[in-house]
């Protein structure tokens, strides 16, 4: 905490030197003094009787800005000001100081430390995220074209593969799930059938009276578990775990018990 009588002594005694303001912080300011020295006799004395008359609290406010609101219990604008250079030092001092640790490794480390940093910029960045989403979904789309055409022309193993592929790109297209129900379906699958459509419905499809009226569901309509799907809400229920699919507890095993009555290390 600077102090304004010292200040003030400083100023009259070697105010040609810049030594308050050297005192005060004000380096680049003590520098001016210190080079216009027969300038700084003169500012020194001025200096020394402005600190000297100054008011404590406005002595305080201007000099001292983080002790401010401690001692007068009043909000100084100066101290976030000064908070905030803090803050940009710091930080600017962690990233010099991680930067020099690379610089130390060997050279495939700071080529592979680059491509991570590189990567991770390119993956959370909003826009890149949503032009690589944009990309994406151009590069699904001849797939799915494609899954249409062989579909209409009733290949629908051809078909399948071709909207798989378009997942493969746009894996929250659920249009795209909902054709391949259909294609599965035609093709008496029905395991694959019930669990694109339940995808798709995961996904936001809601039409659910095209399913029931659908052409290509004729086949997965008169199946029990198809029954299942439809009585919960058109999704696929939830496996339940069974007792006998838990582990034992080992202290309840007989031959635990005997090994640990046979070595009191166990025990």
């Amino acid at each position: 905490m600077k102090e304004k009588n010292v200040a003030g002594f400083l100023a009259f005694f070697g105010g040609f030197l810049g030594l308050h303001r050297f005192y005060l912080g004000q380096i680049p300011l003590g520098i001016v003094y210190l080079i216009f020295q027969p300038l700084g006799f003169f500012l020194g004395f001025i200096d020394a009787l402005v600190f000297w008359s100054m008011d404590q609290e406005k002595f305080d406010y201007k000099y001292n800005p983080r002790d401010y609101g401690e001692i007068y219990g009043r909000y100084n604008p100066q101290q976030r000001v000064y908070d905030e250079d803090s803050r940009r030092k710091k930080l600017k001092n962690h990233k010099y100081k991680s930067r020099s640790f690379e610089q130390e490794q060997p050279r495939d480390y700071r080529t592979k430390a680059k491509q991570s940093r590189n990567a991770y910029s390119k993956r959370h960045h909003p826009y890149k995220r949503e032009q690589q989403n944009q990309l994406n979904k151009q590069k699904a789309l001849p797939h799915i074209e494609q899954g249409k055409a062989m579909f209409r022309d009733f290949d629908y193993e051809g078909a399948i593969l071709a909207f798989e592929q378009a997942l493969k790109y746009d894996a929250y297209n659920y249009p795209v799930y909902f054709n391949l129900a259909c294609a599965y379906s035609l093709t008496e699958n029905e395991e694959q059938a019930l669990k694109n459509l339940d995808k798709s419905v995961e996904l936001g499809f809601r039409d659910f009276e095209k399913i029931e009226e659908h052409d290509a569901f004729s086949f997965l309509r008169v199946k029990e578990a198809y029954q299942a799907f439809k009585a919960n809400n058109y999704r696929l229920p939830q496996t339940k775990f069974q007792a006998d699919d838990l582990l034992e507890d080992p202290k309840k095993d007989d031959l635990f018990q005997g090994a640990m009555a046979s070595n009191p290390v166990l025990s």
